[in-house]
């Protein structure tokens, strides 16, 4: 079998001091890794974002905002469960698809009563059916409305690797400073936009460089390691997107123009990448994307992406493998930690050239 569609290839070692647990003071502080199609790295600061992009170049921004999608639950029969917000079911405004551990013994028609401080909190949901091709995800029916449920009584689902319960700080941090409260849905931040700040984002536009929003709300099966040995056999989450009319006519035009179409994180590349043609033209849209990218992808759209550190064994890095080659990703990863580069999700950034 080709090593690219091998979990094992995608696996590497890294020293726990290199996982970044808590941000930086200033957002833009942070490390941008250059890596340029020839496959020379520069070590720059994240300020230097700036000077890398062009007039005509446009980049591409997901705007959703986290929501606090961890709630604590007990089942009817007794049993504490903790409930991750996923999606919502578009047929019907009180449903979403949560996963929900543990999920064993739970059962269509099982109640969940929302817990806060230990009480319940009046505010149930309803097990409607277990969803067999994600692991642990069920559709939950909520007597309220499941936003307001997730406001009152969730709290930010910090990714399992930070080995802490979010705090003050997170509420602000593990946001962008673009989060458009309309888009409301994210169980995760698209974390390689949080370097950006406004002031940043201002200058990049004084430039001449485009700017367009889209929408994937990122769902927990992020976190979710790449199970199978046969890489080509993982089912990903599924993650709803958006994309409109104005932000469709901003890349097309820079793309007829000549510019770089350059998605900030993995998130927006998925939607630009699953609402383009064949032939690169973005369609204005929306719906569910299970869009896997790995080795052997054939690319419609994506110049370059800014992009965090990913996991070993990780959809994420498999994508990053495609964009670049696995074996150049490793190495990139390799001089990373060798330039104690913050790694993961409040860590710190890459710029990648496509190579094609």
């Amino acid at each position: 079998m080709n090593s690219d569609y091998l979990l094992t290839s995608y696996d590497y070692d890294i020293h726990d001091d290199k996982i970044a647990r808590y941000p930086l003071s200033k957002r833009s502080d942070s490390k941008l890794l250059h890596r340029q199609k020839g496959g020379q790295i520069d070590h720059r600061g994240f300020l230097d974002i700036e000077n890398m992009l062009g007039p005509g170049d446009c980049i591409v921004l997901n705007e959703s905002k986290v929501i606090p999608a961890r709630l604590q639950g007990q089942k009817d029969t007794g049993g504490r469960v903790e409930v991750l917000m996923s999606r919502p079911v578009q047929e019907d405004p009180q449903e979403w698809i949560c996963l929900v551990k543990p999920a064993r013994r739970l059962k269509p028609g099982q109640r969940i009563d929302i817990l806060t401080a230990e009480e319940t909190s009046g505010v149930s949901a309803t097990v409607v059916e277990r969803l067999e091709r994600e692991a642990g995800a069920f559709r939950l029916s909520f007597n309220q409305p499941p936003l307001e449920v997730s406001e009152r009584f969730g709290s930010i689902p910090l990714p399992p690797y930070f080995k802490r319960e979010a705090e003050d700080t997170d509420k602000q941090r593990y946001q962008t400073v673009f989060a458009n409260d309309e888009k409301a849905g994210s169980a995760a931040a698209p974390t390689a936009s949080l370097h950006f700040t406004e002031t940043l984002l201002r200058r990049i536009q004084e430039k001449g460089v485009h700017i367009a929003k889209v929408t994937l709300h990122v769902g927990p099966g992020t976190f979710f390691p790449v199970m199978t040995e046969d890489i080509r056999e993982h089912h990903i989450h599924a993650e709803p997107w958006s994309i409109n009319k104005s932000s469709v006519q901003t890349i097309n035009t820079a793309r007829q123009n000549g510019g770089r179409i350059i998605p900030v994180g993995t998130t927006a590349l998925r939607v630009i990448e699953t609402a383009a043609d064949a032939t690169g033209i973005i369609h204005e849209g929306h719906g569910l994307t299970r869009l896997f990218i790995y080795p052997g992808y054939q690319w419609k759209i994506t110049d370059a992406l800014i992009t965090n550190f990913h996991l070993p064994k990780s959809s994420l890095l498999m994508l990053v493998s495609a964009l670049i080659g696995r074996e150049n990703a490793l190495a990139m990863y390799q001089n990373a930690m060798d330039n104690d580069y913050r790694f993961f999700s409040y860590g710190d950034s890459s710029f990648l050239e496509r190579v094609d």
